[in-house]
């Protein structure tokens, strides 16, 4: 079976590590592009990704993973 490249764009090795794991069995090979995104303050973590996404796009001319999470506090943004 042909392998496919992707490339993780992140400063995180051990994020890549994981992903190489993960993805091992159906071929892709994971490649490392270290680059720190700029990290956009939104209210979702889609928007986050998804402008780090197109950030990784420009960075990067081929398949692309960027990953990012979240948590949220709704006391935190509630109106007093």
């Amino acid at each position: 079976m042909k392998h496919k490249d992707i490339n993780f764009v992140t400063s995180n090795r051990s994020k890549v590590t994981v992903l190489q794991r993960l993805l091992a069995p159906y071929s892709f090979d994971v490649r490392q592009y270290n680059a720190a995104l700029i990290e956009p303050q939104a209210n979702s973590v889609q928007e986050v990704a998804t402008s780090k996404a197109e950030q990784a796009l420009k960075l990067v001319h081929g398949p692309v993973v960027v990953e990012d999470s979240g948590f949220y506090i709704d006391e935190l943004s509630a109106s007093t």
